[in-house]
């Protein structure tokens, strides 16, 4: 059974968080102190919850702290690696020998 990918944290904040306060993005990212390019890409899903944003967010929403932000965020970036390293690994000719040899010689998504 393939696993529903999990919802980036960006999302959250783009459809309940700012929907519930009443705000855009331009006030959002004004309220964060950041710009509202930088917010925008988190709520599109094309930038991750740094530590720093979710400070932010902690301190300017009465609700998820920091860990819980950048918990989501590693969800997230670990769901997107394994769909990747699957992917990668799918013609591997050494995968029955086991994952570390097969993701020593065959994954090529490492950063």
């Amino acid at each position: 059974m393939a696993m529903l990918a999990p919802l980036h944290p960006g999302g959250i904040l783009k459809n309940d968080v700012l929907p519930d306060l009443g705000l855009g993005v331009t006030e959002a990212a004004a309220q964060l102190g950041v710009s509202r390019e930088t917010l925008s890409r988190v709520l599109n899903g094309r930038r991750a919850i740094s530590a720093d944003m979710a400070i932010r967010l902690e301190t300017w929403i009465d609700g998820p702290t920091a860990e819980t932000w950048l918990r989501l965020q590693a969800k997230y970036d670990i769901w997107v690696k394994r769909k990747e390293f699957k992917l990668s690994n799918r013609n591997c000719s050494m995968a029955g020998l086991g994952w570390r040899l097969c993701g020593a010689f065959c994954f090529s998504g490492v950063d």
